[in-house]
């Protein structure tokens, strides 16, 4: 029986993969669970300088005014850098870039598919705007677009606009980070460097907040004036939050929050099934051993992580807790089995396997530390392969597990309920031979 429980009822696990694709989860309920209930302070009106998510704006600008993309660029996008400007001294533009080999496109199936279409001055702007913006292609060649677009506009004296794509000698120039999300930190950095201080981020990610509440001691250390501010949501859900204050408010469990948000479901990382991230933090809660796993996760990135690990083992203890406080056991596997055993439950609604649970935290690991890596401009290369990712159709999918389905270990659990002689059902396709369980008409 223990063998039974040790290996996965499919071909994929169950708890944190959707038939086979990756699981998402709502990766905003964990910022419910960090803003704080009460009124928070004023945010400052005037900055120093201000970095966005340029995506954010080309999802969020109205584009009706505008025909053409060169009427999106003179008449829409620009003033709205122009007004932004008038509240900072320089404002960053940062654009994601897009790569081949790239574990995005591991989350592109979700987000649909749409037309390429060549953008130029008088393309006209096309109806279906986010189908456009689900191409790659297009979104590179419009933020290029629109970077020589703004970079020809004429500033106000003091003001300094900063774009990726421009040519500079600098950090910003160098850094090769594929999302913008990362390349933000590299952007504060720079701001620092030139003297600015009060810098407030715009975005609309959890993943931006989370990071930069990672990262924040190590900038506070190189910068000790930096006043920080994160600005995200839209409409009556728009926030604005003092990245400080709310690190000082977490403590040690700011640092580890890339490696919890990793772990507990991101773009690149299955959430799991019958448990949320408001779950997930309070069982943080019942577990403190929890921060010190998530730190070195977070403190060494690309950690080894193996199933002898202590890591590890603190991780398979929170996944327990996740499905069921009340047991005592650590091992995952003996927690299939003892939730099977006293509370009879399918077995997709079981945690994962210890083997299926390794790769979800390897990939966990990498992403964490593409996230925690990123106050350097230029990372090591490191392959996905080595963190639970296979090569699949010219693209990158999960390695879900390496242990075999428990239909090919323990067959002799295999049964059937044909009312006829077996043609199609389990036993035939395992070519088996009926056995007492089965309630077929087969010859026992």
């Amino acid at each position: 029986m223990a063998e039974f429980f040790s290996h996965e009822s499919k071909s994929y696990p169950p708890s944190i993969s959707d038939q086979g694709k990756m699981f998402f989860t709502t990766k905003s309920q964990l910022l419910e669970c960090l803003l704080p209930k009460n009124d928070s302070e004023e945010p400052p009106s005037v900055y120093d300088c201000k970095i966005i998510d340029g995506a954010v704006m080309i999802h969020s600008l109205p584009r009706k005014s505008a025909s053409t993309f060169q009427d999106y660029a003179q008449h829409i996008f620009n003033p709205y850098l122009c007004q932004q400007l008038r509240t900072s001294n320089r404002l960053d533009v940062v654009w994601d870039r897009f790569l081949q080999d790239s574990l995005k496109e591991a989350t592109h199936e979700r987000r649909g598919t749409g037309s390429r279409l060549k953008v130029g001055n008088k393309t006209k702007i096309p109806a279906k705007w986010e189908e456009f913006l689900k191409v790659s292609e297009n979104k590179e060649e419009l933020f290029a677009y629109l970077t020589a677009e703004a970079t020809n506009m004429a500033l106000p004296p003091g003001k300094r606009l900063v774009m990726t794509g421009q040519d500079a000698e600098s950090d910003l120039a160098r850094c090769d980070h594929e999302e913008a999300d990362t390349r933000i930190v590299v952007h504060i950095l720079d701001a620092l460097q030139s003297g600015h201080s009060l810098i407030q981020v715009r975005s609309v990610d959890t993943d931006v907040v989370v990071i930069l509440l990672g990262v924040y001691s190590k900038l506070r250390s190189q910068h000790d004036d930096l006043q920080l501010w994160a600005a995200f949501g839209m409409g009556a859900h728009y926030t604005c939050v003092d990245i400080g204050s709310l690190s000082a408010t977490l403590g040690d469990r700011a640092e580890a929050l890339t490696a919890f948000h990793a772990f507990t479901g991101c773009d690149t990382t299955s959430g799991f099934h019958w448990s949320s991230k408001k779950k997930a933090w309070r069982v943080w809660d019942m577990l403190p051993e929890l921060t010190d796993a998530f730190l070195a996760i977070a403190r060494e990135p690309f950690l080894n992580v193996r199933t002898e690990s202590p890591v590890f083992a603190v991780l398979e203890r929170f996944v327990v807790l996740l499905y069921d406080s009340k047991l005592s056991t650590t091992s995952i596997n003996e927690a299939r089995m003892m939730m099977f055993k006293t509370k009879p439950r399918p077995l997709n609604k079981l945690p994962p396997t210890q083997n299926a649970l390794l790769h979800h935290t390897r990939r966990a690991v990498y992403q964490t530390g593409i996230w925690t890596m990123s106050t350097t401009p230029t990372r090591p290369t490191t392959c996905p392969s080595e963190f639970g990712w296979v090569r699949c159709d010219g693209g990158w999918q999960p390695l879900w597990m390496t242990q075999p389905e428990v239909s090919l270990v323990c067959r002799e659990f295999i049964k059937c309920a044909c009312a006829m002689p077996c043609k199609v059902c389990r036993c035939f396709r395992a070519n088996l031979k009926c056995t007492s369980p089965c309630k077929c008409a087969c010859q026992k």
